[in-house]
């Protein structure tokens, strides 16, 4: 059993030329002309509006996983008794220290 379907694109925006063939456009079209330049340009004053947003919200999203995963560091540890976790404030089960000392939850 053979299956011989293709791939046909639709043509969303109008009628596209052959080449050398003119494009046939209903009446009133040419008085309308929809400007997508605007549109993009919209999109990329959002996108530039949001950029320093979205940069301090990577900043937090940053602090607070090293900061879980130093705390994570710090028990592992303290609970082997090396030297290297004597310096460091006493891990609490239950919760992470970097949370409830900002006064963050």
């Amino acid at each position: 059993m053979s299956n011989t379907e293709t791939a046909q694109i639709i043509q969303l925006f109008g009628a596209r030329p052959k080449s050398g063939k003119p494009i046939a456009r209903p009446h009133g079209t040419e008085s309308e002309p929809r400007d997508i330049a605007s549109d993009t340009a919209g999109n990329q004053r959002l996108r530039y509006n949001r950029r320093d947003v979205w940069r301090e919200a990577d900043a937090v999203m940053d602090y607070w996983h090293v900061s879980m995963k130093m705390d994570f560091a710090i028990s592992r540890v303290q609970n082997f008794g090396t030297p290297e976790g004597d310096g460091a404030a006493p891990h609490r089960k239950g919760g992470c220290s970097a949370h409830e000392s900002s006064g963050r939850r």
